[in-house]
């Protein structure tokens, strides 16, 4: 079913769609070494606002509307909003933050209309949120001994130009904005505004529930009821982070109060449905908008830029966000390895039928009468958290997209005669002693080719362990010239722009006597690795993306079979047989380009199947 659709069976939801990260300034912040990129983001998007930007080694550049700049060097940099003639100047006008190595930097701004040209001396002070029945209290003071007191939004016309000093005023429940002091220049021609947010000490209108970091399987199993090829391979995944999730699905109160409106789709249907249900029929642009909403509401600096379609995350920003699909999946599964994370299913039929532990955790096509029901009727999961089986889909930021991989591509072997056959033998096996920690695979009298460029990605590292009983190993990269002969003879230099360095120390095997094991590590952009040998081991296949930020999509590639097998090849000229090799990552964040984002849950029409942890709506 296409997205269109889903929508107007009112089914696209924000449901556990929140998230704020804790620790944004702890040992996992990048450091202010390398290059990094700014995003500049001038609202409205319409308008091309000027701006100037300065920075590290009397850097400076003057730019207009929305703006990518790559590679700058880490540093501080500082902003200046431009004055722009009916506009109001954004306040503050200058802005300064750090820009760290390998993450993205955003500066945006809001310019607000003022009707008409800009008059000289036009002074704004605009306290929020302004929808609370009352104004938050301030005081100006400025030349000529000029002072006045006030509550709410107010326009000062024709002001002398100079110093203007704005002091916000405590209000009871509610946290005065810092600083609470703010000191601005009028120039002659120009225009201020003065913005502040206050916090109620009252919290979120969110409830939340703070989420321990930690690693878990993610994807299905092969062979699991209701498995379906788009959640494998399965694959481990550490998040380093804690955060914070809301408890239950974003309800009808919690959004309509926010956003002013309700979009429900049972707004108009349902005369039964309260406030308490779930919101749906809601398109992720929408979702983002609450995130900023309830940020800037709070008093919290946005995680989203958005400009038209296109949103840019600011992964060091402290506002609320979508979960990645990982941390979605994780907190579902609250340390279970179950199709449920109260048990596995019952049944194992693909249509609709009672399932008994579904039936304690969520609304789905057996129980729910066709519709939605509110939030919370459910028991938790093992973490506290509700409805993450069924009642209505729920958003993350990932693009809909496979899980990574690589393949494993079975290819000539040359023999130490120097005859070419294909044919040969790949034994998958457990650890072997001494060598790997998990599954390992043997190349007897094979070549293997290891597809890189299908991960889509450049790669700035691939490394890989060894183990070798030969002593003479076939290795090619990027389909230059082949070498043979040991790993710790290999030249510096195997491809144009790939560097290589090896390490080695003594092993024996029991099976296969005397060797070497160590790591070899490839620097530069790699598409494909072939390795062939008559008695080689392989492991830890890890490949780092170019420019990754934190969050980055950095791969530990471990081989994705299951059980002790072999892999053979008698007729020359066949099919190259395919093996996968899946992934280890930590905190990965996704595709972050697509044309549809990904959905996690189930719903209340779908069958018990669809509503295990780890199913995905494309």
């Amino acid at each position: 079913m296409n997205r269109a659709a889903l929508c107007r069976c009112g089914l696209v939801v924000l449901a556990l769609g929140l998230i704020v990260l804790a620790g944004c300034d702890d040992e996992t912040t990048p450091g202010l070494t390398g290059t990094g990129t700014i995003g500049v983001y001038p609202l409205p998007s319409s308008s091309p606002f000027p701006w100037h930007l300065v920075g590290p080694d009397g850097y400076e550049h003057e730019g207009a509307g929305d703006e990518l700049l790559a590679d700058m060097a880490a540093g501080s940099y500082t902003i200046t909003w431009q004055g722009v003639t009916g506009w109001v100047t954004p306040s503050p006008a200058e802005v300064t933050k750090n820009v760290s190595g390998g993450a993205l930097t955003t500066f945006t701004t809001t310019y607000r209309a003022t009707g008409g040209e800009i008059l000289p001396g036009q002074i704004d002070i605009n306290p929020l949120p302004n929808d609370q029945g009352f104004g938050f209290p301030w005081t100006i003071t400025g030349p000529d001994e000029f002072s006045q007191t006030g509550t709410g939004f107010i326009r000062f016309e024709n002001m002398d130009p100079g110093d203007y000093t704005v002091t916000w005023g405590e209000v009871d429940d509610w946290t005065t904005p810092a600083p609470a002091v703010v000191t601005l220049t009028l120039l002659e021609g120009g225009g201020l505004q003065f913005t502040a947010t206050w916090v109620s000490v009252q919290g979120s209108i969110i409830n939340f529930v703070t989420i321990a970091p930690g690693s878990f399987l993610m994807g299905s199993p092969r062979g699991e009821v209701g498995a379906d090829s788009y959640e494998w391979p399965q694959h481990r995944v550490t998040l380093t982070r804690p955060f914070e999730l809301s408890k239950t699905e974003i309800s009808w109160e919690q959004y309509a109060g926010l956003m002013g409106s309700n979009p429900s789709y049972y707004d108009d249907v349902c005369l039964t449905c309260t406030p308490d249900h779930p919101m749906e029929s809601i398109s992720w642009l929408q979702a983002v908008q609450f995130c900023n909403a309830l940020s800037t509401n709070e008093g919290y600096t946005p995680a989203y830029t958005v400009a038209g379609t296109t949103v840019t995350w600011d992964q060091n920003a402290n506002g609320y966000r979508l979960p990645t699909e990982a941390e979605w999946e994780y907190a579902c599964r609250a340390g279970s390895i179950t199709a449920l994370s109260n048990g596995d299913l019952t049944g194992a039929a693909a249509s609709c039928y009672s399932d008994a532990n579904l039936e304690l955790m969520g609304w789905y096509c057996n129980n729910s009468a066709s519709h939605v029901h509110p939030v919370g009727d459910k028991q938790p999961n093992d973490w506290d958290l509700e409805d993450m089986h069924g009642n209505v889909w729920e958003w993350t930021w990932d693009f809909s997209r496979n899980y990574d991989s690589v393949s494993l591509q079975l290819g000539d072997f040359t023999f130490l005669d120097g005859s070419v056959q294909q044919r040969g033998t790949i034994t998958v096996m457990e650890a072997e002693a001494g060598f790997g920690t998990d599954k390992t695979f043997r190349l007897d009298q094979i070549g293997a080719t290891f597809g890189v460029s299908n991960l889509g990605v450049t790669t700035s590292q691939v490394s890989f362990r060894y183990a070798d009983f030969d002593s003479v190993t076939n290795f090619k990269v990027n389909g230059q010239t082949l070498y043979r002969g040991m790993f710790t003879e290999l030249p510096s230099t195997v491809a144009p722009g790939v560097t290589v360095a090896v390490t080695s120390e003594p092993i024996t095997n029991g099976t296969y006597g005397d060797g070497m094991t160590g790591t070899v590590t490839l620097t530069g952009a790699v598409t494909s690795v072939l390795v062939g040998g008559q008695v080689l081991m392989l492991d830890d296949f890890h490949v780092v993306e170019v420019g990754n930020p934190q969050f980055a999509r950095d791969r530990m590639c471990d081989l994705d079979l299951f059980v002790r097998g072999q892999v053979y090849r008698t007729n020359p000229g066949g099919i190259p047989t395919l093996l996968s090799l899946g992934c280890t990552i930590t905190d990965p964040i996704g595709r972050a380009t697509g044309s549809v984002h990904m959905l996690r849950g189930g719903s209340f029409f779908r069958n018990p199947g669809v509503c295990r942890p780890w199913p995905r709506s494309p």
